[in-house]
């Protein structure tokens, strides 16, 4: 199976088996950089006043319509879901920044563990440490 990996941290760039994409749209990057890293559908709406938030409504849908066909000239193309409302992208896409965040939430919830741990052990020893209770 084919794999997209997108590299958002400094340049933002797209592999495609390991080779950079190229885009026709400059916002199509952009676009794929929110969906990836949300993780999650969103309004077709939404999504285009984020992105061309100076333009006009009409030109906004325009613009993202533009940016959907440039990316489906690719092969991510094939990874980006669309309805008449709502836009996402694959949850099989890879991307640095998911792997960050997953790697936090899981460093995050282990550390909160240790805590709990140290916690109870501390409080169990703080009574027998009360001068009070010797």
């Amino acid at each position: 199976m084919s794999v997209i990996n997108m590299l958002l941290f400094g340049k933002p760039t797209i592999l495609y088996d390991g080779q950079p994409l190229e885009f026709s749209v400059k916002k199509a990057v952009a676009l794929l950089a929110y969906l990836v890293t949300t993780g999650k559908p969103h309004s077709r709406e939404r999504v285009a006043v984020l992105l061309w938030s100076d333009a006009s409504e009409e030109v906004a849908r325009t613009s993202l319509r533009q940016a959907i066909r440039a990316l489906r000239e690719t092969p991510i193309g094939a990874f980006v879901l669309t309805d008449r409302t709502s836009i996402e992208l694959d949850a099989g896409v890879e991307s640095d920044v998911r792997a960050f965040q997953t790697y936090f939430e899981q460093t995050l919830a282990q550390t909160k563990i240790v805590f709990i741990h140290l916690s109870m052990g501390l409080s169990s020893k703080s009574t027998n440490l009360n001068p009070r209770n010797t």
